[in-house]
């Protein structure tokens, strides 16, 4: 899930996030999206797009 939040990130911001900051990414997205993430995959559409939206608020 790491490497999705990791492009994600560039693809909202442009710029490359630390580990750091992946790793608080990792620890706050909400049970809902790495429950569909053990579900459908983390490469998933829908995964995708929830980190984004997530990392966007």
């Amino acid at each position: 899930m790491r490497d999705v939040i990791h492009d994600c990130y560039i693809d909202k911001f442009g710029i490359i996030p630390s580990e750091d900051r992946v790793e608080e990414i990792f620890n706050t997205i909400p049970s809902n999206i790495k429950s569909l993430a053990e579900e459908w995959g983390v490469w998933d559409t829908e995964v995708r797009e929830n980190i984004f939206d997530f990392i966007s608020k």
